[in-house]
Order: C-alpha cells, then structure tokens, then sequence
C-alpha cells in the first residue's frame, strides 16, 4: 500500500465516523422534537387556570404546636426547672394527654417524685407513680399500656379505655 491509498483509506474513515454522527445527532434532534410536541399537546389540553376562582379556605390550617410546648412538657419543666429528654416527649405526651384533670395530676407526681428526691430523668418510673395515681379512685384499674402506639388504662377486668 502507497502513502496515498492510506491517506485514502483515513480520509474514507473520517468521512463514515462524521456521518455516523450526524445521524446520532439528527436522532437526538428528532428526539427532542417529539418531546417537545408532546408537551405542547399536554399544555394545550389543560384549561386556563387565571380563569378559575381562588381558592378560599374559611379556616387557617393551625401550626402544628412543638412537643415541648405541651402542658405535660411544661408541667414537667415547671417542677424540675428542666425539660425531660427530647426521646421521652412523645411518651409523656401520650401517657398524661391532653385533660386539665390529668395534667394537673402529672403535676402532683412531678412534685411527689422531686419530694422523694428521685431521679427526675427515670421518666418510667413517673409515668408508672402518674398511672397509679390516676387509678387511685376508680373501680377495678390497672396499668397504662401501648398498643400499636396508643396508649389504654387496661381495667382488671379485661376492657380498655383510650388515655387521654
């Protein structure tokens, strides 16, 4: 083979690897074609949205409140000069809930369990004086228990109730 029929040869190489990318590129540019049509079909099937009215709500959405706002968190706090430790909130929150009765209650075992001079973070141990407590009064209680996440005041004789 001559200098010449290689340069040839190379000359024909370069002009089948451009050809190769013109055609990807038109691929890419019919591609990109297609997907633009697509979506001026999707645009023009949705309706003018400026013609609508706007949304009125009557209500405002409330905020929902930080756990350590809550009147058991704060009942806590008020009593040890304190907050419990961030993992207990939930479980607090959800063994003393929501009632003034119960709240006040948490109150009196937060005092009773400073009085004894017991440990303010054994957080089981209060919430076990605060189930006592509660059951101090009525017929037949138990013990507080959590199913699935909820918690019930479980009666000696079998039936449950949602704690507040």
């Amino acid at each position: 083979m001559t200098t010449s029929d290689t340069t040839m040869d190379q000359t024909i190489a370069d002009l089948e690897n451009l050809a190769k990318e013109l055609r990807a590129t038109r691929r890419k540019v019919s591609q990109s074609i297609k997907a633009l049509e697509t979506v001026i079909v999707q645009r023009k099937a949705i309706p003018n949205l400026s013609n609508l009215p706007p949304i009125v709500t009557t209500k405002p959405i409330p905020e929902p409140q930080p756990l350590h706002k809550h009147d058991a968190i704060q009942t806590y706090r008020d009593v040890f000069h304190a907050y419990p430790q961030k993992a207990c909130y939930e479980t607090i929150i959800a063994a003393v809930g929501n009632a003034g009765a119960d709240i006040e209650l948490w109150r009196e075992c937060c005092k009773f369990w400073m009085g004894q001079g017991y440990n303010p973070k054994n957080i089981n141990g209060q919430l076990a004086r605060f189930d006592e407590m509660w059951h101090e009064g009525r017929d037949g209680a138990s013990h507080l228990e959590v199913i699935d996440g909820v918690t019930y005041h479980v009666y000696e004789n079998g039936t449950r109730e949602i704690a507040n």
